[in-house]
């Protein structure tokens, strides 16, 4: 008997109401015609440079979804803008994908804080309160499943299940602006708890770095996250994996501030960047002065996109096929390297990081691997379905815009072979990923594939 009904619905439609509308009524369908009947929770991702151009084509799109969901009175949703939308059929550009969710065995709760980026820490803890008063939690049919599962299962079994998650969906950076998510991230642990699964991602604008957009309930944020804190009576999987390998070649941040390091093992950051990578520092900066350009002129990089394609503008700029390439690892106990990517080379001696970085830490050199990198969004999903029995009744993937451009057309490659695992996948492409494996805590990610498998098992099961 199937406990989670799951419906998808995609749109293309030129004008931005209509396309919210349709996909909205197509998923409300998709689930109907599986057996499913209110629905209790959706999830929308839209492109931003088609639907998101601006404040008026996005208020019309998320109008037309509300159109549609403000319809059921138990219906909450959260979505955001994308660079580049993930469905069932593959991945799309210029489109809209809606998922709503029926059943009686998750609940939810949203919550919304603005002023994201100046105060991230406050948001996070703001958003995730709010999300804690709206979530309505069964006194006896939700109880009942918990002390029927401590009943039935080992503890070996019930200490394994986590029935609290966080899905976020922060504003995404843009040519001017970077680096909060971090800090929002401790402001939702610090209402949560540190081992409350954040899975979810950072809001795109398909590369045009100046304006992402968030919204919730039927309403358009921009400098704000929105999320949803879900209590689940059904198995749910994490996963997460990056297209990476260490190499042997390590710096200590011996001087930083916020978002830019100056100094690496004592001398000028970029110097010391290059020769990790094997090149002279004129080669490494080479573009830099484009790049320059495009932060003072953020349009700038949207009008030379439609000439060239993205994936060969990072092929031509050395500094972007190099922070592509050879990003940053901060490793962990356990082995893990958490992804840092640089994002400019600042007065050709330091580095600008789409992140904050600490001082005193070490980074580690990262490359490229071919192979890593195409099956990292298989290998993602493949960790989350192993913590479930049975296929899943939906995977969320949230995956780095920056690896979407790296890759080009292969990106299609990537999706179908991680849809010969799942059949029904949704998600979108970010400008950060928030996840978490089975030996790694919740954190902020990039250039990074994060998996988030709901099951149809109760715990019970």
């Amino acid at each position: 008997m199937k406990n989670v009904f799951v419906g998808v619905g995609v749109s293309k439609a030129g004008q931005s109401f209509e396309a919210g509308k349709e996909a909205a009524e197509q998923a409300i369908k998709d689930m109907q015609s599986k057996g499913g009947n209110e629905p209790v929770f959706g999830l929308v991702f839209c492109s931003g440079g088609k639907y998101g151009k601006n404040d008026k084509t996005i208020e019309e799109f998320v109008n037309g979804v509300q159109s549609v969901f403000g319809k059921y009175k138990e219906l909450k949703w959260i979505g955001c803008t994308t660079a580049g939308e993930i469905t069932p059929d593959g991945v799309k550009y210029g489109s809209t994908v809606a998922m709503v969710i029926g059943t009686k065995y998750i609940k939810f709760g949203v919550g919304v804080a603005d002023g994201l980026a100046e105060h991230a820490f406050n948001a996070g803890k703001d958003a995730a309160e709010q999300a804690l008063k709206d979530l309505k939690i069964d006194k006896y049919v939700d109880a009942y499943i918990t002390f029927l599962a401590t009943k039935t299962k080992p503890p070996s079994e019930l200490i394994k299940q986590r029935q609290f998650v966080v899905l976020a969906l922060g504003a995404g950076f843009t040519m001017k602006k970077s680096g909060w998510e971090d800090d929002m991230i401790d402001g939702i642990k610090h209402i949560v708890g540190d081992y409350t699964p954040i899975v979810g991602g950072s809001a795109g604008d398909d590369g045009r770095l100046v304006q992402t957009y968030q919204f919730a309930n039927g309403k358009v944020y921009k400098d704000a996250v929105v999320l949803a804190i879900i209590f689940s009576n059904v198995k749910l999987g994490f996963g997460i994996a990056h297209g990476f390998e260490a190499t042997d070649k390590m710096a200590v941040v011996t001087k930083a501030k916020d978002n830019i390091v100056y100094q690496l093992n004592s001398r000028n950051a970029a110097d010391v960047y290059a020769e990790m990578i094997g090149v002279s520092k004129d080669e490494l900066i080479k573009g830099a002065g484009f790049l320059g350009l495009g932060e003072k002129v953020p349009a700038l990089i949207s009008f030379m996109s439609r000439f060239i394609k993205r994936e060969d503008m990072v092929k031509k700029l050395n500094i972007l096929r190099f922070m592509s390439e050879n990003p940053f690892g901060i490793p962990d106990v356990q082995g893990n390297y958490w992804t840092k990517v640089p994002k400019m080379i600042i007065d050709k001696k330091y580095i600008e990081f789409y992140s904050k970085i600490r001082q005193n830490i070490p980074l580690v050199l990262l490359k490229i691997n071919e192979e890593m990198t195409l099956s990292a969004t298989a290998r993602s999903i493949e960790e989350s379905v192993q913590q479930l029995r049975i296929e899943p009744a939906v995977t969320i993937i949230f995956e780095c815009g920056g690896r979407a451009v790296y890759l080009g057309e292969k990106t299609k490659e990537c999706i179908e072979k991680a849809k010969k695992r799942v059949s029904n996948i949704v998600g979108f492409y970010t400008y950060a990923e928030y996840g978490l494996s089975k030996n790694m805590p919740s954190g902020t990610h990039y250039y990074t594939c994060v998996s988030f498998s709901i099951g149809d098992e109760l715990i019970t099961e």
